[in-house]
């Protein structure tokens, strides 16, 4: 199992440190955003169409087939990679200094993606906890779930075209702050009646999935944008490091619930709304063409 366990995190890491890079190579020169939307559209729908179909493949006794099917699918897609994706090659004057490091500004980059994120992956681990504990009925947090999945699978590319006129910076602050009027909603349902915390909850995660679908559809065009072409691949790898240590995180934050209900939601919202300072003061130091959607393409 600890073997099992290496090479799903090998894997997986290997595939978000490559993934974002191969898909801004595909795009070439036009703006990232719409295509990174359409890419997360995908990957949440195939998250909820995977999880409703592991849950129906438990409920037969058969997680063994999930197994099969998800290695199925894995040689199925490495095939078609191989032979069916073509990536042009653009040769590059490269430079020892750039591409030998991350440059300190991309740094500050990953640190408040981090610090936004961080809502995201509570949401995942966190929610179920909280639901149950203030005697929300068992069902709900699937439901939260699936809300989440729906709204992310569908809604991406009109994220998009809604901020088409607002620079990125502000779009992922304004997400930012939705995560943090998501976290006061949550908190504030535990002192409700019990007969409005189901709708209370569920209208929660309508605000939840909003600030998820604005940070998506730019926080990944923001990073590509501010990669230099000949080391773009090293610093979209190094920018996976802003989801992957909220996740580690993130069940340590799940475990302030022992202190009070309030505790979790409070480090969660200082750091969503930190993240929406940060970005609209980082912004203002970029160029206009990293931070302005329509100008990316004189980057590249």
């Amino acid at each position: 199992m600890v073997v099992a366990v290496c090479l799903l995190a090998a894997g997986q890491q290997l595939f978000y440190s490559s993934l974002f890079a191969l898909i801004s190579d595909v795009v070439g020169a036009r703006e990232k955003d719409h295509p990174f939307a359409v890419v997360g559209m995908v990957r949440g729908a195939c998250f909820g169409v995977g999880g409703l179909f592991a849950a129906w493949l438990l409920t037969m006794d058969a997680l063994r087939l999930a197994v099969l099917l998800d290695a199925v699918s894995f040689v199925a897609c490495a095939l078609v990679l191989w032979f069916f994706v073509r990536v042009p090659h653009v040769p590059v004057v490269a430079d020892g200094d750039v591409v030998g490091k991350v440059s300190r500004r991309f740094l500050l980059l990953i640190a408040v993606t981090g610090l936004v994120a961080l809502a995201i992956d509570f949401f995942l681990v966190g929610v179920p906890v909280y639901v149950l504990d203030i005697g929300a009925p068992t069902w709900l947090p699937g439901v939260l779930l699936a809300l989440n999945t729906a709204v992310s699978s569908t809604c991406g590319t009109l994220a998009v075209r809604v901020t088409r006129q607002l620079p990125r910076t502000t779009t992922l602050a304004l997400a930012g702050w939705l995560l943090v009027l998501w976290c006061g909603l949550c908190f504030f349902a535990s002192v409700l009646p019990v007969g409005w915390r189901v709708a209370w909850l569920l209208g929660s995660a309508l605000v939840l999935a909003a600030g998820g679908v604005l940070f998506g559809a730019r926080v990944n065009a923001l990073a590509v944008a501010l990669s230099p072409a000949v080391a773009r691949g090293r610093h979209l790898a190094a920018f996976q490091y802003a989801f992957t240590v909220p996740g580690v995180l993130a069940p340590a934050v799940v475990a302030l619930f022992t202190v009070g209900n309030w505790a979790p939601w409070t480090v969660v919202a200082v750091c969503a709304g930190s993240g929406a300072v940060a970005f609209r003061a980082f912004g203002a130091r970029l160029p206009a063409d990293v931070v302005k959607p329509g100008n990316v393409s004189a980057r590249h």
